[in-house]
């Protein structure tokens, strides 16, 4: 009943602290959604490599 709006508020939570320590801490200019694309984008095609070579 709670874990839809707790994972929401959660994920946001983190991506806000996430997006704070770059531009803070590493006074990078980039966001946060570009690397969690890289590194999801590199994950998922390593699944798709690892689902083709099982079969």
């Amino acid at each position: 009943k709670y874990i839809l709006p707790a994972t929401i508020c959660f994920s946001w939570i983190c991506l806000f602290i996430a997006q704070w320590v770059v531009e803070h801490l590493f006074e990078a200019t980039t966001e946060v959604s570009i690397i969690i694309d890289l590194i999801g984008g590199s994950y998922f095609i390593y699944l798709l490599v690892k689902g083709r070579n099982a079969n």
